[in-house]
């Protein structure tokens, strides 16, 4: 009996040891978790060029990371942020490493917030007191016009690209505003409840503000017509800002100072009027636009023609002389940098004027027409 019990004894110690040892076995063949790289991402604004890309890291058992934005730039963030300014296919690339390596791959897809848009020509028309445009689509000009009128000299349009909105300035005492479409006008400002809105002449948008020139300096105010305030307050020359143009690049203003009752000239400041420079002086000029890419302006006189000039008012020339004489006085001016084309309106000879940026090649473009403020919208 004895020995019964110690050979069952035996037996269940045998046991015992091949459970663990087999446990042992089993443990020791356990493999390291793998590493698996995986992120998801979020844009800013809608995944609409330039836009920022915020990529969150949910890669399991990683240490390290590097990325591939597929723009030429490339992070070892965990969970970095890039900018993409330009529409296009974009392969994303993140390699996870821990106890092994890992790859993923997606494409991005930044969208083009110009796509299936045409650039669009506006001008003002003292004729029809209504605001007109044009599709520059490389088709012969159809001229639309917006279903509200009433102006009485709409000497400014300016845009606002951030919004998509139109402003339109009326010497009249009214500065009014729309959608790019002409739908739901409105009158932000008047007169007869400001009196900073007395004869507005050029406008321009710029950072959630429009500026406005009248006499005796620059206004500006919130883009719903509130708050507004001086910009530049003028004691001295230049006395009266009538055709205005920003450039977005310098952070510049500039501007045509009236001649008919005072000094006149071109000149360039910052926005609250500090660094205020002559460029070009004694010039009796009514539109002005600016070339930022070739560092060109372009502003007309009542007597020379047009005129273009470098940024800093050097190597002034005569580019359309044929508009000289007191036949011609340009209040509106645009640039379409993409097609190459510059437009003037001449008020006298109740025409638009298009030419190549140099002046070359100029036509009668649009005919029988009293144009005054121009203004193109090329989804900037």
């Amino acid at each position: 009996m004895k020995s019964g019990i110690i050979q069952i004894s035996v037996l269940s110690a045998f046991l015992a040891l091949v459970l663990i040892v087999g446990c042992k076995k089993d443990e020791e063949e356990i493999p390291p978790a793998s590493t698996v790289a995986n992120f998801d991402y979020t844009s800013d604004n809608d995944f609409f060029a330039p836009t920022t890309i915020s990529f969150a890291n949910s890669s399991i058992e990683a240490t390290t990371y590097a990325w591939d934005f597929g723009n030429g730039q490339t992070s070892t963030e965990k969970d970095p942020s890039v900018l993409y300014e330009d529409p296009g296919v974009y392969t994303i690339s993140l390699t996870a490493t821990g106890n092994t390596t890992n790859t993923k791959t997606e494409d991005i897809v930044i969208k083009d917030p110009n796509a299936g848009k045409s650039r669009t020509l506006y001008y003002s028309d003292r004729n029809t007191g209504k605001i007109h445009y044009i599709k520059l689509d490389g088709e012969a000009p159809v001229v639309q016009e917006f279903s509200w009128g009433g102006l009485y000299k709409p000497y400014g349009i300016a845009i606002d690209y951030d919004n998509e909105k139109m402003y339109v300035s009326d010497v009249d005492g009214i500065i009014y505003k729309c959608d790019l479409d002409g739908e739901n006008p409105e009158i932000i400002l008047n007169v007869n409840d400001n009196p900073e809105v007395d004869f507005p002449y050029g406008i321009v948008v710029v950072d959630g503000k429009i500026y406005w020139g009248i006499e005796g300096g620059l206004m500006k105010a919130n883009t719903d017509g509130s708050n507004i305030e001086w910009a530049i307050q003028m004691a001295a020359t230049p006395e009266m800002p009538i055709g205005l143009a920003y450039d977005f690049d310098s952070g510049k203003l500039y501007f045509t100072n009236d001649k008919y009752d005072y000094s006149g000239g071109v000149y360039r400041c910052n926005l609250d009027g500090s660094e205020m420079e002559l460029l070009v002086p004694d010039i009796d000029a009514g539109g002005i636009a600016i070339d930022t890419e070739h560092g060109k302006m372009y502003f007309s006189d009542w007597f020379d023609g047009l005129y273009m000039a470098d940024l800093d008012g050097s190597n002034l020339t005569v580019i359309n002389g044929d508009l000289g004489g007191e036949t011609t006085f340009v209040w509106g001016m645009a640039l379409d940098e993409d097609a190459g084309y510059l437009y003037v309106s001449d008020k006298i000879s109740e025409v638009i004027l298009r030419s190549n940026l140099d002046g070359s090649s100029s036509e009668s473009w649009i005919t029988g027409i009293y144009p005054h403020a121009m203004a193109i919208d090329t989804y900037r």
